[in-house]
């Protein structure tokens, strides 16, 4: 492996469309020789809401509602938290100047009580082994964005349209593209 890709943010190209990754966008967390792994953040919940969420884990009504992501197909019962919130706990870690993620119910629950900022609950990630990322990217899979001032995209911008922004900013036209609607194809 010649460096990572990580952090960067992945778009899913055409050739994905009609399955599960279709019109994703993909934060990648980390990328090395052992494989990858990143989250989905343009897939809000449709059949679940937050309050859902946080009622099964025992937290009362959060300062600020936060979304709520499918992050990915691989453990989607396993909750992340993105945040801007330092020095939240010692499960928080910066992953990307000022974002950071949370894998502790204990700091969820601190953010839904003590933060007025905007965050995430993301179930979920996606994951890759070692060079299929790479394979993927060369067989056309995925077009590989610089996530250089995208900070708050990441965490306010709008989902809808979070896919055909980036793909209008690597040359895709969306509109002459199939147009699918990720609700059904997430049950």
């Amino acid at each position: 492996m010649k460096r990572s890709l990580a952090p960067t943010l992945m778009l899913a190209t055409p050739d994905l469309d009609g399955g599960w990754f279709s019109r994703t966008v993909i934060w990648l967390l980390r990328h090395d020789e052992t494989g990858g792994y990143g989250l989905v953040i343009n897939r809000p919940f449709r059949r679940i809401d937050c309050e859902q969420v946080l009622e099964l884990m025992d937290i009362p009504a959060p300062l600020v509602s936060p979304g709520l992501l499918h992050g990915g197909p691989v453990t989607p019962e396993q909750a992340v938290v993105l945040h801007r919130t330092p020095d939240l706990g010692e499960d928080s870690e910066e992953i990307f100047k000022g974002l950071y993620l949370a894998t502790q119910r204990e700091s969820l629950n601190r953010l839904c009580h003590e933060s007025d900022e905007s965050f995430w609950i993301v179930m979920g990630y996606a994951g890759w082994g070692p060079g299929q990322l790479e394979q993927e990217i060369e067989l056309g899979s995925w077009f590989v964005v610089p996530s250089a001032g995208e900070r708050e995209r990441i965490l306010s911008g709008d989902r809808a349209s979070l896919w055909s922004d980036l793909a209008s900013g690597v040359g895709l036209n969306p509109d002459t593209l199939p147009r699918v609607d990720s609700g059904d194809l997430i049950q």
